[in-house]
């Protein structure tokens, strides 16, 4: 019996688990009592979490802490409590969880497995963090750390440096998640854990991602989700797909993110991950803002809402509040996005989460240029500024850039458009260079803009009319929408504006009235004729 277990294991370990199932039922097969041994179902509930099947893990769980119990084996009953704990934590029950954890570190600490505790402790801040407290997270990451090194357990070091890592990424400082990130795949190759290895090779994805480095992300995650997929890691292949697709996405590859962002809600859907199914129909909703699909992405992103909202994740929710007031602008509602864009600043301040807080401010900047409000707007972006040189986040520094290119142009003032434009052109090179065609197009939208607001009308249409077929070939069709409509409130414009002048002249000069034999019907209806065919 020992032996088997031992080989599950280690089986596990090396990223077979489909093999560990195996080798744990043979060891049902044994004789009773051994067979009734709850390091069985331990063993099997160790298995079905590296295979995401969370409900399988939950009901082995079960049976292991009711037969250890029984036994009266405290140890068995601690490690059972903690991978049921677990299972409901990735199931979305979150409260459940918390309580399966603390009683787990209480029979842990009772015993003196100080390095059981210690994972009971990591699991429980697990939750402390997705609930937005990232400084109590960091220190309960911090504690089980200092346990297991203290004690040797290089498997537990791994996992905390990771989740600190996480911190990290969250609050902005790239650098030091990248730090983090290879020193617990270091350890995790040195100990030949498979597990571990995808998940470092994942989040070291994570930062190129955010650095962005698309292309190199990219291959990280296509590395971990061919291992993800090999060893049957179902949790793994749905965060990798996740992971791909908003590269992709970025990348303007808006029909490839789009299939992706399916299969991996399949999966999530198969395994019951509630929390990454909500991730990826915000994915999902962010591709069908890019096509132009404002409703469609609107329903999406209210489902990823209700779901975070229900889990408890506090700064998911306030990410998805963040791009349903960015819907509320682009359909129009820029009053609307306000409330929202506010409160989620001051959730991610909260969080000292640097690189969420300035994409917070952004859009209420947005949403301020867009009622008119533009000294308030400058406000929301003076506040933003300070905290994005602690980011290293491309993505984010794009979007500020482009912003501030927008709210600067409006001052009337020739100088400032002249620098609006020339940081426009920097954008416009080095998200080419990047590969973020989205950032690329937008950046080109804001040049026209301009162009047409300088008077520089044959330029800007040129421009313009280049990106609207451009948008238009590549599936963004919001861009598309928006450089039609600026050529066309251009056009509109400007022709009312000549057509009134001739009236007023027509109309104040009685004897050119032999030359215009019918001035103002001749007007009226050059004006109609013309608004409806930029209107077309």
């Amino acid at each position: 019996m020992d032996y088997g277990l031992f080989l599950a294991e280690a089986q596990i370990s090396a990223g077979k688990a489909k093999d560990a199932l195996a080798t744990i039922q043979g060891l049902r097969t044994a004789p009773p009592p051994a067979r009734n041994d709850p390091r069985i179902d331990l063993a099997e509930a160790r298995a079905a979490d590296a295979l995401g099947d969370f409900k399988r893990e939950q009901l082995v769980a079960e049976s292991a802490a009711t037969k250890a119990e029984a036994l009266g084996a405290g140890l068995l009953t601690a490690r059972a409590r903690r991978l049921q704990g677990l299972a409901f934590y990735n199931l979305g029950e979150l409260q459940k969880a918390l309580a399966l954890f603390d009683d787990a570190k209480r029979i842990y600490a009772a015993a003196g497995d100080w390095g059981g505790a210690a994972w009971a402790v990591n699991n429980s801040a697990n939750i402390v963090s997705d609930q937005g407290d990232l400084v109590g997270a960091r220190k309960m990451y911090e504690e089980a750390l200092k346990i297991w090194q203290e004690i040797g357990d290089r498997r537990g070091m791994a996992a905390a440096q990771n989740n600190i890592a996480g911190v990290f990424l969250q609050q902005g400082d790239l650098a030091a998640a990248k730090r983090m990130y290879e020193k617990t795949l270091k350890i995790s190759r040195e100990t030949n854990n498979r597990t571990w290895t995808e998940v470092a090779l994942s989040n070291l994805g994570v930062v190129r991602f955010q650095q962005g480095d698309l292309a190199g992300a990219k291959r990280i995650y296509s590395e971990a989700l061919a291992d993800s997929r090999e060893t049957g890691d179902e949790a793994g292949v749905a965060a990798l797909l996740t992971n791909v697709a908003a590269t992709l996405y970025l990348q303007g590859d808006l029909a490839g993110a789009t299939t992706t962002y399916d299969e991996a809600l399949e999966v999530c859907r198969k395994i019951g991950d509630d929390s990454y199914r909500a991730n990826v129909l915000k994915g999902l909703g962010d591709v069908l803002a890019a096509r132009g699909d404002l409703t469609g992405a609107q329903k999406k992103q209210e489902e990823a809402l209700a779901i975070k909202n229900q889990l408890g994740e506090k700064p998911a929710s306030a990410e998805i509040r963040l791009a349903l007031a960015e819907l509320a602008i682009e359909g129009g509602q820029p009053a609307v996005a306000e409330a929202p864009a506010r409160e989620a600043a001051e959730e991610f301040r909260q969080e000292k989460s640097a690189a969420s807080e300035v994409s917070a401010h952004i859009v209420l900047a947005r949403s301020l240029l867009a009622q008119g409000r533009y000294p308030a707007a400058q406000e929301a972006l003076d506040r933003a500024k300070p905290l994005l040189n602690k980011s290293e986040n491309l993505d984010t520094r794009f979007s500020f850039r482009i912003t501030a290119a927008r709210v600067r142009q409006v001052s009337g003032r020739a100088s400032d458009r002249l620098e609006a434009a020339k940081n426009l052109e920097g954008v416009l090179a080095e998200a080419k260079k990047a590969g973020f065609l989205g950032y690329e197009l937008e950046a080109e939208l804001a040049l026209g803009e301009i162009e047409l607001q300088s008077g520089n009308i044959v330029g800007a249409r040129r421009r313009l009319e280049a990106l609207e077929r451009r948008a238009v070939a590549q599936g963004f069709g919001l861009i598309a929408r928006k450089a039609a409509a600026a050529l066309q409130s251009k056009d509109r414009a400007r022709a009312v504006e000549l057509l009134k002048g001739a009236n007023t002249i027509a109309l104040g000069e009685p004897t050119n009235l032999t030359v215009f034999p019918c001035p103002v019907y001749y007007v009226e209806r050059t004006i109609s004729f013309c608004t409806r065919a930029t209107e077309r």
